[in-house]
Parts: structure tokens; sequence; C-alpha cells
């Protein structure tokens, strides 16, 4: 979940682990390069082009409210840390434990207060990533703003098309992109609202050697491109990645997270802790930290409205 030069180069001990041939660095960087600029001549192209998916299960099981959502219920304001290490490139920057406010930016749609205990990091004031080799933990947690999705996560040459503005359109768009094996929408809180949580996994029959990134020596799916912040949402084999999708006074807020040790309960229970630190700010109304759930977590309930 970043650019994409970054992404190859951070997971290429994972790619180098499944790949026939161990890839050539300078040449995965040039062409990761050459993707990304072919790929924003498509996104200009593609709105000519009018796609349909079709998906089984593509009708959607969450509704949307007829009225914007209000915070479970007011809480006190978060003291803040300070301000959080911009870093430099695709540098990691230690983060001191403590609250930190996130302004609203090409990365988020709203101002939130997070909360990190020790050993988290920042790359670009926005993406955070905890890493523990003794406990074999791998977390990564960023906001988003998503106003396209790839129409198929694996093959073909990373063509967008628009999702709307609503919470039930990015649900549609996830449950119905090709690639990932994605679950059930599931109902929860977060920032003290609520929120539909949308788990993905790279199927474990999927050979990630014939899809595109393979062309640049990754293996993994590309779910969004976030033009704004020039910022892939990369999914990794053997993580489970969730969507948390909101609707804030009629803004959609995105939070996106990446487990990719989710077989440990320490794992799930740090991750836990941050989610629930969230608070989200809105003017002339306060949210309180409720608890958003993570998979196998507490608290799952698939949505069958």
């Amino acid at each position: 979940m970043a650019d994409l030069d970054r992404l190859l180069t951070a997971d290429i001990s994972y790619a180098a682990a499944d790949a026939v041939e161990p890839p050539d660095f300078a040449p995965i960087a040039h062409r990761g390069a050459q993707r990304r600029r072919t790929h924003r001549l498509l996104m200009a192209a593609v709105a000519t082009v009018v796609i349909t998916l079709v998906a089984v299960g593509s009708s959607l099981v969450v509704g949307e409210p007829s009225t914007s959502p209000q915070p479970v219920s007011p809480g006190p304001t978060s003291n803040t840390s300070g301000s959080m290490p911009s870093g430099e490139g695709a540098k990691e920057r230690a983060i001191e434990p403590g609250t930190y406010r996130i302004p609203s930016s090409s990365w988020s749609a709203l101002d939130f207060t997070i909360t990190f205990p020790e050993g988290w990091t920042v790359q670009y004031g926005n993406i955070f990533h905890h890493e523990s080799e003794t406990d074999g933990l791998d977390l990564t947690l960023e906001a988003a703003v998503v106003d396209e999705i790839f129409t198929d996560a694996c093959r073909g040459d990373g063509v967008a098309q628009a999702v709307g503005p609503r919470v039930k359109d990015l649900v549609t768009a996830l449950r119905t992109q090709p690639g990932p094996a994605v679950k059930r929408p599931v109902r929860t809180t977060l920032g003290g609202y609520p929120a539909t949580r949308v788990d993905l996994r790279v199927p474990s029959g999927l050979d990630l050697r014939s899809c595109r990134l393979a062309l640049d020596g990754g293996l993994a799916l590309q779910v969004w491109y976030s033009e704004s912040a020039d910022n892939y949402f990369v999914l990794f084999p053997r993580a489970v990645a969730s969507v948390y999708i909101l609707d804030v006074g009629g803004e959609r807020q995105v939070f996106v997270t990446q487990n990719r040790s989710p077989d440990s309960p320490a794992a799930r229970a740090e991750l836990q802790e941050v989610l629930d630190s969230i608070r989200i700010e809105t003017q002339g109304a306060g949210a309180s930290r409720a608890s958003a759930t993570t998979p196998e977590g507490p608290r799952q309930h698939p949505d069958t409205s």
C-alpha cells in the first residue's frame, strides 16, 4: 500500500522467495516507473470506456443510511504528542509513542487522531508500519482517498474504473473486482462512527506469476491506485487486508490495514489497539474511541441487511 517502486523494493525478499529467478533490482525499479507513467495515461483514457463487471454475489448486502450517521457518543479531546515525522522518501522514521493528529490531505478525507505504542514507524507522513523480527509481526495501516479501482487486480494493464462517493459504491467495487478473495462485509465501528469492513486475501490457488506485477518482480495484487496521494494498494500473499469504509457527515473516510502475520494473536492485538485509538475529528462534534474489529477479532457480525 504505497507507491509501486517503494513497495516492490521493500518486498523483494518475499518476491525472491517465490520467483523462479531472483529479480534484478534496477530493471524492477525502472519498469515500475514506466508502468506508473503508462497507468496514468490509461487512467486519462478510461473515461471513454464502459466496463461491466459480473461476479457471484454482486448484489450488495450493505444498506446505505438515509442520513449521515452520528458519532456513537461524544468523547474528550485527545492530548497530542506533536507533529508526525514526515519521513524522507521511502525512508521509515520511528514514531515516538503517543497520540498524533493527522490532518486531512490527499491521503485522508478527514482529520483524525491516532495513538501509537512503541515500535511503529512512518513513511511519507501517512503510511504507518510495525515490524518485529522477534515476534514475527508485520502490520501496515493508512488512510486512503479512493476515487478509482482497477477493473482486475491481477491481469491486464491496470485499467481503472471510477468509484462512486458512497460507502456501498466502494464495497460493491471491492466485492466484484477479479483477483482477491473477498469476504462478506462486516458491520463494525471505527473512530466513533459506524463502519463497513471488507477483508481481502490473495486466493491460495492463484499463481501470482501470471499477474501484471510479476513483470516488475513483485508477486502481489494491485487493488487500486490513489492518484491524489500517488499511492498503490498492493495486496500481498499470506496477508489479510481490511478496508474500513465510513460515512462521516457525507464524507467517505477510508482506512486500510494489512496484516502479514494474520495467524499471530499478538499481531491482531497490536493492530486492534491502534485501531481502537483512532478518533475522527469533525467540525462541531466529537467522536468517541469505539472499537473497530479486525479479522478473527471480537464482535464480528456479517452484514445481512
